[in-house]
């Protein structure tokens, strides 16, 4: 058995690394004309255009990870089916769920990859990425050195302050209706309304203030309002906030749960960032439930060739990535539950593979 384990892993893992590095190259290459003009209009040098693409790549195998997985089956396995090698195998007693064990043991080592790539390399790659692309492409600053910003939001590090701003600039250290949101031990302690305020090196002053405290279990101790009030405890200035702040992008998980955690306690609406919270397991676990899914199909291709076979694996996919954009968007207006609108296509797959694995095993 362990001979027949090799040689099917031998055969998927070609297929795979072909379907993988041919989709991405196909994307990057139709991405490059669409955008040729653009690039020659900017005179951007072929070294950035290189870096550009090569910043896309840990997102680009999150993306299309599930698609490559879907598609090798029905090459890898449908190919030995199409030559009587899984009928053989059937013959001399051997389980179709036994054969699958160790293809889908490796779609789950795939979709640990995913995992990482999004929480340590994506994030990274992201934000060279959007600096390229303002650099050398959009030809303004990218958002890192930006001098101003209109609805800005900026957890400090360890969570210690959360701020909020409809407007600030760092050029001349302002700012307009500015929330500030203290937290001790994760639980909120005081919270700060202003309708303006400005940076002064060791902290904010702020004008028309209503400062509330709060007991540690939530419920408020005092409110005072002042004309003016310094805060020499907030000490990020306009400059570092407008430099450091990431977008969702740009955050890994546990960064979005705190995000999360800090617009909950403001009283914010945090629906997209839940959905996207959610779709960070959601997504990287379809790679493994495109498999499960397309593995039982595969062994029933002995009579179909491999258009048929790229035909249906790319259907699937479009129909997914369909699923997957619809649901998240009803998440994100209230449609649907953000905590359930991402996995909705994960639940449809789940289901049709047990569905396709029983039918099979009969």
């Amino acid at each position: 058995m362990k001979r027949i384990d090799v040689y099917l892993l031998k055969e998927f893992i070609k297929y795979f690394i072909i379907f993988l590095f041919g989709i991405i190259i196909l994307y990057i290459v139709v991405d490059f004309f669409e955008k040729l003009d653009k690039f020659l209009k900017t005179g951007i040098e072929p070294v950035f255009v290189v870096e550009y693409y090569l910043y896309q790549i840990p997102d680009l195998y999150i993306l299309l990870l599930p698609a490559a997985l879907l598609l090798t089956p029905f090459f890898a396995i449908g190919g030995l089916a199409r030559k009587k090698e899984i009928v053989a195998m059937k013959a001399s007693g051997v389980n179709l769920v036994r054969l699958s064990m160790p293809l889908i043991i490796f779609g789950f080592f795939l979709t640990s990859t995913s995992f990482l790539d999004q929480e340590f390399v994506k994030p990274i790659a992201q934000r060279k990425f959007t600096e390229i692309n303002y650099r050398y492409i959009k030809k303004i600053p990218p958002p890192g050195e930006r001098v101003s910003a209109m609805d800005l939001s900026f957890l400090e590090k360890r969570d210690k302050n959360f701020y909020i701003f409809s407007y600030i600039s760092s050029r001349d250290k302002k700012a307009k209706n500015i929330i500030v949101l203290t937290f001790e031990k994760g639980n909120p302690v005081r919270r700060v309304d202003a309708e303006s305020g400005i940076f002064e090196g060791n902290g904010w002053r702020f004008y028309n203030v209503i400062e509330r405290t709060f007991y540690d279990n939530g419920n408020i101790k005092y409110v005072k309002e002042f004309k003016e009030k310094f805060y020499s405890d907030l000490l990020s200035s306009p400059l570092n906030i407008l430099k450091e702040k990431k977008t969702i992008d740009e955050m890994g998980f546990f960064e979005l749960l705190s995000l999360i955690n800090s617009l909950k306690d403001a009283g914010f609406d945090f629906s997209r960032e839940l959905v996207e919270v959610h779709s960070r397991i959601s997504f990287p676990l379809v790679s493994l439930l495109t498999l499960f899914f397309a593995l039982p199909l595969s062994f029933t291709l002995e009579k179909s060739g491999r258009t048929f076979a790229f035909a249906l694996g790319s259907f699937i996919s479009f129909i997914y990535w369909g699923l997957m954009e619809i649901s998240k968007a009803m998440g994100e207006i209230g449609k649907l539950p953000p905590y359930i609108a991402p996995w909705i296509p994960n639940i449809i797959f789940f289901t049709a593979g047990i569905i396709t694995m029983i039918k099979i095993r009969k």
